[in-house]
């Protein structure tokens, strides 16, 4: 009688063993689907990252630098000085201006702008 009991309780903790078995291949197949949507959100996300960072390394290169170039041939006119701004224009700026523009004084200088006032 102890070997009948022996033998049915080996089996049922078989029997056990199996059934952990089989749920956990159902978790591991869940987990693969899952793993493999983090994993193509991760890779969509990198690529929407680097061309985000292309876009901004542009914008604070070259654009900052075009800009800056305006501003200062801004800031020569204001200052009033002719052989500044055709300085400037030496480097690849349109010409804004030569000396002899009615407007100059005999000093080189540009009339100073006027100030921009809201209304």
């Amino acid at each position: 009688l102890f070997a009948v009991l022996a033998v049915v309780r080996q089996a049922m903790d078989h029997f056990m063993v199996e059934k952990r078995g089989e749920e956990i291949m159902a978790v591991l197949a869940e987990f693969t689907v899952e793993w493999n949507k983090y994993s193509g959100h991760v890779d969509k996300l990198g690529r929407s990252l680097d061309s985000t960072q292309k876009a901004f390394d542009q914008l604070s290169t070259t654009r900052t630098n075009q800009l800056d170039r305006k501003l200062r041939r801004i800031e020569a006119i204001q200052s009033g000085t002719v052989d500044q701004v055709l300085d400037l224009d030496a480097t690849g700026d349109s010409p804004v201006g030569t000396a002899d523009e009615p407007g100059d004084d005999a000093d080189g200088q540009w009339p100073p702008l006027r100030e921009v006032t809201s209304a």
